[in-house]
């Protein structure tokens, strides 16, 4: 799970990253738990139990190993990113969120976040079959260092929601991360 939790907390810095904010530099602290957003919404069924991170000499982080498509993923693959933070004792909605109604269409556009890792992979197109596996043969990725606006600092949950048409009816998928993000 920590190395998920690590994976999917770079993507989201990652899509991130496109945004403007440059004030101030912040590291992020990830707390131990990771888990479903609500009761009844299944985590995503993408194993990556067996990627390996390493950070390089220049600071910088290296992913190696392989995902497994644990159930079918076919197009379109709606993906949204996005975040609540606590102001004044209570979570409200955080200015940072992603949607894409259809990530497939995108999974080859180098200007797109996750294309550093989606450009390693054999199969380029979707469906995704369960049981699917794509190997990151030491891919490296930027540091989680961010610049953002002090007013930033705090605690956040992280949230990314998938949902795929599976069997004729939509399936939806979430996982969360409560992080902190302490200026440095």
């Amino acid at each position: 799970m920590v190395k998920l939790r690590t994976f999917f907390i770079t993507f989201w810095i990652f899509c991130l990253c496109k945004t403007n904010y440059a004030k101030f530099v912040f590291n992020f602290d990830l707390e131990d738990n990771f888990k479903q957003c609500e009761d009844g919404i299944p985590m995503p069924a993408l194993n990556m139990s067996t990627l390996k991170f390493s950070e390089l000499d220049d600071s910088s982080m290296q992913v190696t190993g392989k995902v497994i498509f644990e159930d079918n993923y076919p197009p379109p693959i709606a993906l949204r990113l996005y975040s609540l933070r606590k102001m004044r004792g209570a979570w409200v909605p955080g200015e940072l969120s992603r949607s894409d109604f259809d990530v497939c269409m995108k999974l080859q556009i180098p200007t797109e976040p996750w294309y550093t890792f989606t450009k390693h992979f054999q199969q380029k197109r979707c469906p995704f079959r369960k049981g699917h596996e794509e190997i990151l043969p030491d891919v490296p990725y930027q540091d989680l260092g961010l610049g953002l606006p002090a007013d930033f600092a705090g605690e956040w949950k992280i949230f990314l929601e998938i949902i795929v048409n599976r069997n004729g009816r939509k399936v939806k998928e979430c996982l969360t991360i409560p992080t902190t993000i302490l200026e440095v």
